[in-house]
């Protein structure tokens, strides 16, 4: 399972990427206590994750969805949410949840139109539509390298040829599927990685189309700081902007090496100043998604280092509720705790906070206490 997780973890959102980047640091974010308890008493990493999946499961919708409060389309954070499930090892119809990821890939597949997109109205919010694709890309090619259902490659497939058909001649995508405005480097990222995933599912992706997003995405790189900007030549490198373009560079083919990669990486491990606090407060998991995503492919070491960086900060911002545990900010865009849940359950497994054969170890021996001596 981890094997599969890392070879193609090429996420989406899509986040700062999820169907809710803005253009820019967003100004006047409110700031929130950095010592305000979450919990009543300490979380473990663990616990965690089996409790966040406890949560997603129990507000799911009857239609497989997750959805938004401001009345966002589901399509977006339904896919995080099934990448997250699928990563703390469920499975589509098999076992603990196993149901509740069945509901939520068929809602994806109910989703997608003749012309692979898989969409769903967002009423309150402007057209998102090339995020949510992208998230909903990952989880079902996610999905289909588990199962194996042949339904669902042809599915990814499709999502994968759509993704190709709303390549900008520049090389990079925008929010909608014919951009109307020039490309930028978030949702560009986002399809990067989302035609990785595809890729590695079996679809076919045209080198072209992903040369040529990998070239967009290095023309939004400051060759001064090593990070990455919105736009190419914007000369705005930022935290989530640099996360995503590694992770998504990384999953198509660049190595750890590479100068690109590792200039980008300690980037991500510097403090971070005003600016980038207030920045980064409002795409905490967004951000970190992405990270954990680009350090958990550079290499053990790199990955461990990161697991160290961000591990507690996340736990600490973990609320409890009986058997449930939630994550939810304020601060960030969207706020909501299905959203954030998602993303820091996947930010947890990347961390290898329950590696598979522990995971397995303490589910067998759970299983022993439950059927007693033999």
């Amino acid at each position: 399972m981890i094997g599969n997780r890392r070879q193609c973890f090429a996420t989406v959102l899509l986040v700062g990427l999820m169907p809710f980047v803005a253009d820019a640091a967003p100004a006047a974010v409110p700031a929130a206590p950095s010592n305000a308890p979450s919990s009543a008493s300490p979380i473990d990493a663990a616990d965690a994750i089996e409790g966040g999946v406890l949560y997603l499961a129990s507000v799911q919708k009857d239609d497989g969805s997750w959805s938004l409060t401001d009345g966002g389309s589901p399509i977006g954070v339904t896919g995080y949410a099934l990448v997250a499930l699928l990563d703390a090892g469920r499975k589509p119809g098999d076992g603990p949840q196993g149901a509740t990821v069945m509901r939520a890939v068929e809602f994806l597949t109910r989703s997608q139109r003749d012309d692979g997109n898989c969409f769903s109205p967002a009423p309150g919010r402007w057209p998102h539509t090339m995020y949510d694709h992208a998230s909903a890309t990952v989880a079902l090619a996610r999905a289909a390298a588990i199962t194996r259902d042949p339904a669902l490659k042809v599915s990814v497939n499709k999502a994968a040829k759509f993704i190709v058909s709303c390549q900008d001649p520049s090389g990079g995508w925008r929010y909608k599927p014919v951009a109307q405005d020039p490309p930028d480097l978030p949702v560009s990222a986002a399809q990067i990685c989302a035609l990785c995933c595809a890729r590695d599912a079996g679809a076919d992706v045209p080198k072209p189309a992903m040369d040529g997003g990998v070239a967009y995405l290095l023309r939004c790189r400051d060759p001064q700081t090593g990070g990455f900007g919105y736009t190419p030549n914007g000369h705005n490198p930022g935290f989530a902007r640099t996360a995503v373009a590694l992770s998504a560079l990384e999953a198509a083919g660049s190595r750890p090496d590479d100068a690109v990669i590792k200039s980008g990486l300690d980037l991500l491990f510097q403090s971070p100043g005003p600016r980038e606090i207030e920045e980064q407060g409002h795409w905490f998991a967004y951000g970190r998604y992405y990270a954990a995503q680009s350090a958990n492919r550079a290499g053990s070491d790199t990955r461990a280092r990161w697991a160290e960086h961000v591990r507690s900060e996340v736990l600490r911002q973990a609320h409890r509720d009986g058997a449930f545990i939630r994550w939810e900010d304020p601060r960030s865009v969207p706020p909501d705790p299905a959203y954030h849940t998602a993303l820091n359950i996947t930010i947890l497994v990347l961390c290898d906070a329950v590696p598979g054969a522990k995971r397995q170890a303490r589910e067998a021996t759970a299983g022993a206490a439950r059927s007693g001596p033999k």
